[in-house]
C-alpha cells in the first residue's frame, strides 16, 4: 500500500455497501458469527466493530486479529494506532447512520476499515498535525459515501465488491491536495544485505505495508494475526508477499523498493481476494498467482503515471479478475448479465 514515506502510492450480506464489499461466502478461517446489530448488546458491541475493523483489511471479522493489527501500529507508531482507531470509529459512525447501510455490517467492522486506513494515510503522510486531523476525519466520513455511491452504482450492478477502493479515491484526492504540506520521504528502513535474511524482510515488509508500515516487527504481528484467523489465510498471504516481491526483482524493480514492500503488498491482498473470498474455480490457484504478480506492472504504470498508488493495484487486479471470470463463463455457458458478487 502506499506507504506516504514514497509516492506509491471485509464478506457481507446481500445488503448494504460492504456486502459488495467482501461477497457472500466466508473464507476459511473467518468462523465469527455474523453480529446482531439489534438488541441489548448493541453498545457493547460497538468498541468492538473498531477492532474488527483493522481485521477486516485483510477480510477477517476476527477480533483477535485485529487486536493484532493494532499492536503492529502500535509498535511501528503509536499516532498511527490512534489514527487507525479514529478513522475506524469515524467512518462507523458515520455508517451507523445511514439508514441505506446495514448496521450489523458496521458491528463486523465492515463500514470501518477504509476509515482506518484513510487515517493511517493522513498521519504517514503529515504527521501529528492540524491538516492530518482534517484529512482522517474528512476523509474517513468521505469513505462512507464512497462505498454508499459504489453500492448504488455501476460496481455494484456489475457485481464488483468495492474493497479499500474507498480509500484508495479518497486518500489520492487529498494526498495530490496537501502536496505542499508533506515533507520529503524519509530514506528507506531497510536496505539489502545480500544473505538469506533480505527474502524474510521482504515478505514481512508486504505484510506491514498493507496498512503502510515499515516495520518488520509490525509485520510479524500482522502474519501472526492472520494466521491465527486460519492458516489458510497466513498461508496465502505468505504466497502474495513471496511472489509479488520475487516478481518485481526478476523484473529489475528497484531493490530498496522490492525490500521494503512497495512491491508486495498488494499481492498479499490479491492472494486474499482471489485465493480464499472470491473466486470457486478450479483454477482458483493459477488465477490467484497470475494476479498476484500483474500487481507488479500495475504499480509500476500507476507510480509511472505520477498516481497515488495505495491498494490501487489490488482492486483492479481483483476487479479484471472478477469480469474475466464472468466473461469466461458467460461464454461457456451462453450466459449473460452481471457478474456475480463472487467467482
Amino acid at each position: 500500500m502506499a506507504r506516504r514515506r514514497r509516492p506509491r502510492g471485509g464478506r457481507a450480506r446481500p445488503r448494504g455497501a460492504h456486502a459488495r464489499l467482501l461477497g457472500r461466502r466466508r473464507a476459511p478461517g473467518t468462523g465469527t458469527a455474523p453480529a446482531r446489530a439489534n438488541g441489548p448488546g448493541t453498545v457493547t458491541r460497538l468498541p468492538l466493530a473498531l477492532v474488527r475493523s483493522q481485521a477486516q483489511i485483510f477480510f477477517q471479522p476476527a477480533w483477535p486479529t485485529g487486536v493484532l493489527l493494532l499492536a503492529a501500529f502500535a509498535v511501528a507508531s503509536p499516532l498511527l494506532a490512534g489514527f487507525a482507531l479514529l478513522g475506524a470509529a469515524v467512518q462507523s459512525a458515520a455508517a451507523w447512520f445511514i439508514p441505506a447501510l446495514d448496521r450489523a455490517d458496521v458491528v463486523e467492522g465492515k463500514h470501518g476499515f477504509c476509515g482506518a486506513l484513510t487515517a493511517v494515510a493522513a498521519g504517514t503522510a503529515l504527521g501529528p498535525t492540524a491538516a492530518a486531523l482534517v484529512w482522517a476525519l474528512a476523509g474517513s466520513v468521505a469513505c462512507a459515501g464512497v462505498v454508499l455511491l459504489m453500492d448504488r452504482g455501476r460496481t455494484a450492478e456489475r457485481g464488483l465488491p468495492a474493497m479499500t477502493a474507498p480509500f484508495c479515491a479518497v486518500s489520492s484526492v487529498a494526498l495530490l491536495a496537501t502536496a505542499s504540506m508533506q515533507s520529503p520521504p524519509p530514506a528507506f528502513a531497510y536496505h539489502p544485505t545480500g544473505t538469506l535474511l533480505d527474502p524474510v524482510v521482504a515478505v514481512l515488509l508486504s505484510v506491514a505495508q498493507v496498512v503502510l508500515l515499515d516495520n518488520v516487527w509490525s509485520g510479524a504481528l500482522i502474519l501472526a494475526g492472520l494466521f491465527a484467523a486460519g492458516w489458510a489465510v497466513g498461508l496465502w498471504a505468505l504466497v502474495g508477499a513471496a511472489v509479488a516481491s520475487t516478481v518485481a526483482w526478476a523484473v529489475g524493480a528497484d531493490a530498496d523498493g522490492v525490500l521494503n514492500g512497495l512491491d508486495g503488498y498488494s499481492g498479499v491482498l490479491v492472494a486474499l481476494s482471489l485465493g480464499l473470498v472470491f473466486v470457486r474455480s478450479r483454477y482458483r490457484v493459477p488465477i490467484t498467482l497470475a494476479g498476484v504478480a500483474l500487481t507488479v506492472p500495475v504499480r509500476f504504470l500507476l507510480a509511472g503515471a505520477g498516481v497515488p498508488v495505495y491498494t490501487w493495484p489490488f482492486v483492479l487486479v481483483t476487479w479484471a479478475a472478477l469480469v474475466l471470470i464472468h466473461l469466461a463463463r458467460s461464454r461457456t455457458k451462453g450466459g449473460s448479465g452481471a457478474p456475480p458478487r463472487h467467482a
